[in-house]
């Protein structure tokens, strides 16, 4: 059975009555361990599990998975068998139809969890992955768990804030979303921090500002503000403190790159006649949908030359950071420089 929400994954793990096998796969890993714990607990509130095997999906023995799946319990109980970190490509063919002949009827004492934590695999794509989904689904259960909406991620927020006693209304909300590049793990241990700052109280923008440091890419996303402000102080003394905060020079030019790869996609689609939320769709946004929106809100401010010119000067200022000596703080600031020179020049 292919669940395509991730509520209806929700509402059959609450059944207690866990399907013989699973496949979670998709773009957010925390949803992921999120649902693995939540379907441990479950049974081991109802006592179900008699033992609980685990694997390194990354390099999956055939005959150790068989000897622990194929074994009847003898407490009668259910045995749990994770194979966390599941990679498909990496099985011989040969193995690969031992695991599909394995699923085609799996023991009702055994319970089986595949989590494939690459974010950016698709089993739909692959010929492997097409056959692991058809056998789970006739077995099973098969969900996509990919980063939530931002109308969903804002939710989440207000009820867990609720739950710690503490209000938060939507812009403190979105803020805190967007400070942590919309990465559902630390939004949660971010919130956490602001509900024992504040316990019983409202949170607000300035607590957030106060207290939460964020991700590399929101970070960033500042110093491509500053930048395309034409704040050149600004943004050396930004740069200069996520350097201090010990940033790698490639994550923050990566992050740089993307924040100015959303102008420029927004640009092309506006000029195109495309709706932001089929943009936000087609490129798989997700949760990070704001990103875009935000892209759309600003690109009326710069041409399409410029963008283009921008992302020339970042992706050699890449390649430079990983083929050659040179000082990578040095890289990074000269990069700025050129682009605020190009912005000079219109």
């Amino acid at each position: 059975m292919i669940l395509k929400t991730e509520a209806e994954l929700a509402k059959q793990i609450k059944t207690g009555e866990p399907a013989r096998v699973y496949l979670f796969y998709g773009g957010d890993n925390y949803l992921k361990t999120a649902y693995l714990q939540s379907l441990e607990k479950m049974g081991e509130k109802r006592r179900l599990w008699d033992t609980v095997e685990r694997f390194d999906g990354k390099k999956l023995n055939l005959d150790e998975f068989g000897d622990k799946v194929e074994p009847v319990p003898l407490s009668g109980s259910m045995r749990l068998v994770l194979v966390e970190d599941f990679e498909p490509e990496k099985l011989a063919a040969s193995d690969m139809q031992r695991l599909l002949d394995l699923l085609q009827d799996p023991p009702p004492y055994c319970v089986i969890v595949f989590l494939i934590r690459n974010e950016e695999y698709h089993p739909e794509k692959t010929a492997k992955g097409k056959k692991l989904l058809a056998a789970v689904d006739q077995s099973g259960v098969c969900c996509a768990l990919n980063p939530r909406t931002r109308s969903d991620l804002a939710k989440f927020v207000r009820g867990n804030a609720d739950k710690m006693g503490c209000i938060i209304y939507d812009d403190a909300a979105a803020a805190l979303i967007e400070r942590c590049g919309g990465d559902i793990g630390m939004i949660k241990n971010e919130l956490n921090k602001l509900c024992n700052y504040k316990p019983g109280g409202t949170i607000v923008q300035a607590d957030i500002d106060k207290l939460c440091t964020g991700v590399v890419e929101a970070s960033v996303f500042d110093l491509a503000k500053l930048i395309l402000r034409e704040d050149y102080a600004g943004a050396m003394n930004n740069l200069s403190e996520l350097l201090y905060l010990k940033e790698q020079p490639t994550m923050i030019l990566a992050a740089l790159s993307g924040a100015f790869l959303d102008l420029y996609r927004a640009k092309t689609a506006k000029l195109a006649g495309v709706e932001v939320t089929q943009v936000a769709k087609d490129l798989g946004y997700g949760g990070r949908d704001f990103r875009i929106k935000n892209a759309f809100r600003d690109q009326g401010h710069y041409s399409l030359e410029y963008l283009r010119r921008v992302i020339e000067l970042l992706s050699r200022a890449d390649c430079t950071l990983k083929s050659s000596k040179v000082d990578d703080r040095v890289v990074v600031e000269e990069v700025i420089t050129e682009i605020f020179m190009l912005n000079k020049k219109g």
